[in-house]
């Protein structure tokens, strides 16, 4: 049986998404039980303006309930499904977002 990988309490998650645009969302890890994990989404920080910029998270801002989710494993990561996209491990660096509309 393979190891499930797991994140750890206080990781931060982020995925894109968007049809003709690229819209970022920030979570964080509050509980991780089994295999499965209870996040809350986080407000963003934006650079730029609407047609092009980055977005970080605001690690003192959260945003909306928090939500359980199933973590999945792919090709030695862990990941969780959102309303929108998949969200993994965000690597801290500022995720370049743009709208065409």
């Amino acid at each position: 049986m393979d190891t499930i990988i797991l994140p750890k309490v206080g990781d931060i998650l982020v995925g894109t998404w968007g049809y003709e645009a690229c819209l970022a969302t920030f979570v964080r890890v509050i509980e991780v039980k089994a295999a499965t994990v209870r996040v809350v989404e986080l407000s963003q920080i934006q650079t730029g303006d609407w047609q092009a910029g980055t977005a970080m998270p605001d690690l003192n801002g959260n945003r909306g309930t928090p939500k359980l989710k199933k973590v999945k494993n792919y090709d030695g990561d862990y990941y969780i499904k959102w309303d929108t996209c998949a969200l993994g491990l965000w690597n801290g660096k500022p995720v370049n977002t743009y709208n065409h509309h």
